[in-house]
């Protein structure tokens, strides 16, 4: 497998004000991680854990205050000179979590899609430039060429998250991140989308980093799979591993958050408050810094000091 992007130790440390001093907050704690082409990483974790502020240090809208990103094996946080930060940028691209909030509502599709293949092929002919837009239309499974001239308003939630993925294709990237790509649309379409990304993901030999807070999608879309919590990698592997075989009490506790029809009202609201109790203690325990990652399977690691804590853990 060919390693596309490297995290090594990635830490993030943000000032916050409270009152009249700013105190630090440890946004990031040790993180470290790789994608490979044609695979997906799905990094998964409640609200608040890091995960989107690990996608904006690899993409460079914010500087880490240690560690690094390797592209191809080059310390990408080091570069400075616009040209560089511009060619790295056409190596990662990012799909964000809002598909409206994404796109200038007073622009055309065309537009949104003109953007990237402009800067990056300045010298691109009319008749080349349309023909890449349709193909971008195509290539996300939006294959009326007079979609071009719509504008957000105009399209379904599906619609424009395919016209912001077309967007992050067009300078045709090695990596794309994702970051809840489903979240905001109807349930109905979400399939097709996760369906589109697997597709790409394999075509294109794209690395994936498919950030969710729903364990249950990231089993059908990534092959691994890293469990994040407060700031920290708590648990990572191969995704059936993960999922079937969790190691790391935290692991446990969102897995069990998982809807199961199967159960009725009645029962989970006599268990409500015994696991509410027990999710406080498990996240409370989760809490404490570690480094140190106890192998439980072939590629399947979680952190040391939750191995001995397995035994509280919500089944």
């Amino acid at each position: 497998m060919t390693t596309l992007l490297q995290v090594d130790n990635l830490q993030q440390t943000f000032l916050l004000q409270q009152g009249l001093r700013k105190v630090p907050f440890e946004a990031l704690r040790g993180v470290s991680f790789s994608l490979q082409a044609g695979r997906a990483l799905a990094l998964v974790g409640e609200s608040g854990c890091g995960k989107s502020t690990t996608a904006r240090v690899i993409t460079r809208m914010h500087e880490p205050t240690a560690g690094r990103v390797l592209l191809h094996g080059q310390d990408v946080t080091e570069l400075k000179s616009r040209r560089a930060l511009k060619a790295y940028r056409k190596s990662l691209q990012m799909v964000f979590q809002d598909p409206f909030g994404s796109l200038n509502p007073t622009r055309s599709v065309r537009h949104h899609l003109t953007r990237p293949l402009r800067l990056h092929q300045p010298a691109l002919k009319r008749r080349q430039l349309q023909q890449q837009l349709e193909a971008l239309l195509e290539l996300v499974e939006l294959g009326d060429p007079g979609m071009l001239d719509k504008y957000p308003h105009q399209m379904s939630g599906g619609q424009r998250q395919r016209v912001n993925l077309a967007r992050a294709l067009a300078v045709e990237p090695e990596v794309l991140i994702a970051d809840e790509p489903t979240s905001m649309l109807d349930v109905s379409i979400r399939m097709d989308m996760l369906n589109l990304f697997r597709k790409l993901k394999a075509e294109r030999q794209l690395g994936l980093l498919y950030i969710t807070h729903d364990i249950a999608t990231a089993q059908y879309v990534a092959e691994d799979t890293a469990v994040m919590y407060a700031g920290q990698i708590v648990e990572y592997g191969p995704t059936a591993s993960v999922i079937d075989h969790p190691s790391h009490d935290y692991t446990r506790l969102l897995l069990s958050s998982v809807p199961d029809p199967t159960r009725s009202f009645a029962e989970l609201a006599a268990e409500e408050s015994d696991f509410r109790e027990r999710a406080d203690r498990i996240r409370q325990q989760s809490r404490a810094a570690g480094s140190d990652y106890e192998k439980v399977a072939e590629g399947h690691y979680c952190l040391r000091q939750a191995v001995t804590q397995q035994k509280e853990a919500l089944c």
